[in-house]
C-alpha cells in the first residue's frame, strides 16, 4: 500500500528556514550590503534590503552573566575518590 505525501508549508514569512528576509521597507542604494546589529544585509536590483535572521548575542553581557553564575568550589581531582 502506498500513502500519498502530503506536505503543509507555512506562510513564507513564517518559514523557520527563510534565510533572508526583508528588513526595511525604505529603499537602499542597489547592490550594497551593510550590517544591521550582527546581521549582514543585502541590497537588491529593485532597492529591496534582505538580512539573515539571526540572534545577536552581545560578548560583554554573556562574561558579565557567567562570572555571576560561577560557584567557588575547591573541587580538586584528589576529592573523587572513586
Amino acid at each position: 500500500m502506498v500513502l500519498p505525501f502530503v506536505q503543509m508549508k507555512a506562510p513564507l514569512d513564517e518559514d523557520m528556514f527563510l534565510y533572508w528576509r526583508r528588513s526595511e521597507p525604505s529603499k537602499c542604494e542597489p547592490f550594497t550590503t551593510h550590517m544591521i546589529n550582527c546581521n549582514k544585509c543585502v541590497c537588491s536590483a529593485d532597492g529591496t534590503s534582505y538580512c539573515t535572521r539571526m540572534v545577536c548575542i552581545n560578548k560583554d553581557d554573556m562574561l558579565d552573566k557567567s562570572e555571576e553564575g560561577t560557584q567557588t568550589d575547591a573541587y580538586t581531582d584528589q576529592d573523587d575518590s572513586r
